[in-house]
């Protein structure tokens, strides 16, 4: 063999090596980096606890309801044959007029309904005002009575008034926080009701007695007063008025 054809072999002998290893190389799995340890799952932080929302003290209506259970619910009944239109105010108080009848006690509830001495009637207000509580925080203070309404109850019809919740209110004024609202266990005795209507909606409605606490007999639970109206004769005057 010439030293040139020997000289091609190694050549070609180192070409095929090369090749092999190259092949080889590209054979192995590349090494992948090793991944960092998992960590430990962080324990949950409980939630921390709702706050109960804050309650408006020093306005009665947005007092919690189940904090004044009903004591009476006031309704309204057309006992006529024709239909009668009565005025609405925001304040139950100037629509249905109480006094508390102060008589003995062996007088009559027919005396009590229909006595006349100013000096045996204290007139109070038995229903929600509008007003800041005076033991409350200051509050807006009086917002007004709003607008009044009408509504027309047919031959029979009748509509609930609104209820009482067994306390007594009085208006006050402060000279430091100006007018505000108290807020009592109505005293025990006879109170008279008197629906009370503008000149141009007036009619003849019965007059109602409530006795507070009610008597033993009376039964459980809330007790319904109607008050029941018929169209009023022209010219008439009323008592009360």
């Amino acid at each position: 063999m010439t030293p040139s054809v020997m000289h091609l072999s190694r050549v070609a002998l180192c070409a095929a090596a090369l090749a092999s290893a190259t092949a080889c190389k590209r054979t192995q799995p590349e090494t992948q980096p090793a991944q960092p340890a998992a960590q430990p799952a962080q324990p949950t932080q409980p939630a921390p606890p709702a706050q109960p929302a804050q309650a408006t003290a020093d306005v009665p209506a947005a007092r919690d309801a189940a904090a004044a259970p009903t004591v009476a619910t006031l309704r309204l009944v057309n006992a006529s044959n024709v239909p009668l239109t009565f005025t609405t105010n925001p304040d139950l108080n100037e629509m249905v007029h109480a006094w508390r009848v102060n008589v003995a006690d062996d007088r009559s509830d027919r005396a009590a309904m229909y006595v006349n001495d100013p000096a045996l009637l204290t007139r109070v207000k038995l229903f929600p005002v509008d007003l800041p509580r005076c033991e409350g925080p200051l509050g807006a203070g009086f917002g007004g009575l709003g607008t009044t309404g009408q509504f027309t109850l047919a031959p029979g019809e009748t509509r609930e008034l609104g209820a009482w919740d067994g306390l007594q209110r009085e208006e006050t004024v402060d000279p430091q926080r100006g007018a505000c609202l108290r807020e009592m266990p109505a005293p025990a005795g006879r109170y008279r009701l008197v629906f009370d209507q503008p000149k141009q909606t007036r009619h003849n409605c019965e007059r109602v007695l409530l006795r507070h606490p009610p008597d033993a007999d009376a039964g459980a639970g809330p007790r319904v007063l109607e008050f029941r109206c018929v169209p009023r004769p022209d010219g008439s005057v009323d008592d009360e008025e």
